[in-house]
């Protein structure tokens, strides 16, 4: 049965997911910054007492509030670039920077199952296609692929270009694991065939097909 909801919404609710998945995050680190901020009001008032304090216990507040701001900055860059996929209905896009930027929107996801995830895609390959609807993809792929992997596993996500297409390969491991990623799901399907994209999967390995005519 073909599946009758509008594509567009399907982006909106991975937009709600990652915007979600951001929102946790961010009140993680505030979460983390209150913490340290009353950390640094106790040990005002020992001094304010008269105690002794060491420097490095201050410093190591400081740095840690400096971390997690540096954090916060960067989710919120990541977010943004990827709200900023709606400006036209076609951009270019390079292809390491679009998979770093998915893999780092999934973080949190694949926090939760101590799962780590790697980009490698060498070369500046530019693709010219609907970037949304190739973002929602790729992030249904991963969501999916962590959905499957075993609890501290890895995901690996490559490119590989050849004279008819580009392949983005994601691969988990251990490879001995008895899952296989749902990429049949309807919205996968639907997202793939509306890029004329092809999906294929063997075990632990998913690969995403996208025709060279995409790459400029």
């Amino acid at each position: 049965m073909e599946n009758s909801i509008p594509i567009e919404a399907v982006c909106v609710k991975v937009f709600s997911k990652i915007s979600a998945s951001v929102s946790h995050e961010i009140k993680n680190v505030l979460a983390i910054i209150n913490e340290n901020a009353g950390l640094m009001e106790d040990l005002t008032l020992m001094t304010e007492e008269g105690q002794g304090i060491d420097p490095t216990r201050v410093l190591k507040v400081a740095k840690l509030l400096e971390k997690q701001v540096e954090r916060a900055n960067k989710i919120m860059k990541d977010l943004n670039t990827f709200s900023h996929s709606t400006d036209h209905q076609v951009m270019s896009i390079h292809l390491g920077e679009l998979l770093t930027l998915m893999a780092s929107l999934t973080v949190r996801q694949a926090a939760m199952k101590n799962i780590t995830v790697e980009v490698s895609s060498p070369g500046a390959t530019q693709l010219h296609i609907n970037l949304l609807f190739l973002e929602s993809l790729i992030y249904l792929i991963i969501i999916a692929l962590i959905g499957t992997s075993q609890e501290g596993g890895k995901l690996d996500i490559r490119t590989e270009i050849n004279n008819t297409a580009v392949q983005i390969i994601f691969t988990t491991e251990p490879k001995d694991q008895t899952l296989t990623p749902e990429i049949q799901d309807d919205n996968i399907q639907m997202l793939a065939k509306h890029l004329d994209v092809s999906l294929q999967s063997s075990g632990s390995q998913v690969s995403l097909s996208i025709p060279i005519e995409y790459v400029k």
